[in-house]
């Protein structure tokens, strides 16, 4: 796998527009985003991706269900 660099923007819609074209076409492409530190991004739109993330979607499975509300200790935090 080869990786490279460009730039791009993402408007109002979602949709990512690169700063310049790419040199190959019909390609299957990993894209990973990084968003500069003083952009802000809401809490929910963070909350959104992590609850629609594939990564995640082994937690469905009836077998990932064993612990129930009775299981452990209650935490209780006092603040000093």
């Amino acid at each position: 796998m080869h990786s490279l660099e460009t730039y791009g923007t993402v408007d109002n819609k979602g949709f990512l527009t690169l700063s310049q074209p790419l040199l190959f076409r019909n390609k299957n492409v990993k894209v990973i985003i990084y968003v500069p530190d003083n952009d802000d991004i809401d809490d929910n739109l963070w909350m959104h991706g992590l609850a629609n993330n594939p990564a995640f979607s082994f937690l469905s499975d009836e077998k990932e269900d064993i612990y129930s509300l009775n299981d452990g200790v209650p935490f209780i935090y006092n603040e000093i």
